[in-house]
């Protein structure tokens, strides 16, 4: 269904309204860029959102040599587009003509975007250009850590692609091929941001998976290329998933399920997230264009992976309806951690590739969970395990390297450093038991909410635990009851 502006306001009279001032980067700039990323195999123009060089540079003709109106939608997505080119101009330390300045370009082309992406055209009414600049702002969002202003653009989002149907097949079979192909790349994009957040987060997604029969992408029959498209399609099946176990773990209809109807919702769903990972694992790539970055998501997923299991694993109630922690859950948690540590590592160390472990905080570890370091903490205090307290250990300090980041990473590593000293103290000290802890089973029933645990303070010094007790008693108190605390 198109819509016009005059269809999102409620007086058809009143004057358009202008277009917001933003200063043009040079087109001599932006023609280089397009030349570099089609030279070069961009990885931004490579997977989800975009995947062909080509329709970038043809968004960029369109608005440089205009030969039809051209909307703010359009404008939007060409300079998100274009920061994300320059941002991998930076990070592969691949110059441009040595007469631009691309650190100050780049501040210009964030501040046209935001200036744009802020505006009410863009937010409200339906349009595939809009939805795409939503996308990217999305995006963008995320790696700023901005939870709130990443859900409401992701809400807008979501409403546009249902508004104009992108959720049904049949809106795609009067289009072209390419327009058709683009269309998808954005929806799903948007619905794999709308599954993991919700998952996340701890509520319902805006996108229905009851309402959507949207074909995937097709993957490319280039072998440089086909393996981005097939993470690209393996990521929507973990998405959908992940809205499963939210649906099926979390949701209030959840929270009705009787023992037997949890423990087999449970079951299907594990066996569908390991087979996803087994053939997620058997992607080809071989062959594939910027190798690099490829290998190093690979890592990424193996972080995304075990913390969803983890999330998963949680919720199997024992026989007389307690909390419980099963040896699956506390296996899978490590690994979770485990994986943090092999995947943190991994991101300084790219030759030839500058990027930090703050881009690593930004786009993985935001977009995980923070069960699993409260599973391993409770296995750590109930079996009294000295291997678990120095898992805990290396993931502060992984953590006290980033803590300047954001306030979402100063906050989770304060969280984490007092949870990982009152595991050091009780180990140590053996001083308190946790009650319902099964050694044989390797299994935890929650008897009680942990709370005295956590103010256990008795002998220790001044540290990150004494200064907020109550805070750190409550996100171990929402977890056990049922409540589902992110990193951010």
């Amino acid at each position: 269904m198109a819509s016009s502006a005059a269809d999102c306001q409620f007086s058809v009279t009143s004057p358009q309204r202008p277009m917001p001032q933003l200063k043009p980067l040079p087109l001599a700039l932006v023609a280089a860029v397009c030349r570099q990323a089609k030279a070069r195999n961009s990885v931004f123009l490579s997977s989800y959102l975009i995947s062909d060089p080509n329709d970038f540079e043809d968004l960029c003709r369109k608005i440089y040599f205009p030969t039809t109106p051209i909307s703010l939608g359009d404008i939007t997505t060409m300079h998100g587009i274009l920061a994300c080119l320059l941002r991998e101009h930076i990070a592969f330390q691949e110059p441009l003509p040595k007469e631009f300045d691309v650190t100050d370009h780049l501040r210009q082309c964030d501040k046209n975007f935001n200036v744009a992406i802020e505006t009410y055209d863009i937010l409200a009414i339906p349009a595939f250009e809009n939805i795409f600049a939503l996308s990217l702002g999305i995006m963008k969002a995320q790696g700023l850590s901005k939870p709130t202003l990443c859900c409401s653009l992701l809400s807008a989002a979501s409403s546009q692609c249902r508004i104009l149907g992108y959720c049904r097949e049949g809106i795609y079979k009067n289009l072209s091929t390419k327009t058709a192909s683009q269309m998808r790349r954005v929806f799903w994009s948007v619905y794999i941001f709308d599954k993991n957040i919700s998952l996340i987060h701890g509520r319902p997604s805006y996108l229905q998976d009851f309402e959507i029969d949207t074909l995937y992408p097709k993957a490319s029959t280039d072998p440089k290329r086909r393996p981005w498209d097939e993470s690209f399609i393996m990521a929507i099946k973990f998405a959908t998933i992940q809205g499963l176990i939210y649906r099926h773990c979390y949701s209030k209809d959840a929270v009705m399920y009787t023992i037997p109807e949890r423990e087999l919702r449970i079951t299907e769903l594990s066996v569908d997230l390991k087979e996803w990972y087994s053939r997620f694992k058997q992607i080809d790539y071989s062959r594939v264009n910027n190798t690099q970055i490829f290998k190093l998501s690979r890592i990424n997923w193996d972080v995304m992976y075990y913390s969803t299991l983890t999330l998963l694993l949680r919720p199997i109630p024992s026989s007389d309806g307690r909390g419980y922690v099963s040896s699956q859950c506390f296996e899978a948690a490590r690994s979770s951690l485990q994986s943090h540590l092999l995947c943190f590592s991994a991101y300084p160390n790219q030759q030839n590739l500058t990027i930090s472990k703050a881009d690593y905080a930004d786009w993985i570890l935001h977009l995980s969970s923070f069960t699993p370091f409260i599973v391993v903490f409770l296995h750590s205090i109930a079996a009294k395990s000295e291997e678990d307290v120095h898992l805990l250990n290396q993931v502060v300090e992984t953590l006290r390297s980033i803590n300047s980041v954001s306030k979402a990473t100063e906050r989770l590593y304060k969280i984490c450093a007092a949870l990982a000293q009152v595991a050091n103290a009780i180990v140590e000290s053996g001083v308190i038991r946790v009650e319902g802890y099964d050694k044989v089973q390797d299994s935890l029933h929650f008897i009680n909410n942990l709370d005295h645990i956590i103010r256990y303070n008795d002998h220790m010094e001044n540290g990150l635990l004494l200064q907020d007790p109550e805070e750190l008693a409550g996100v171990v108190h929402d977890w056990v009851v049922g409540e589902s605390p992110s990193w951010w």
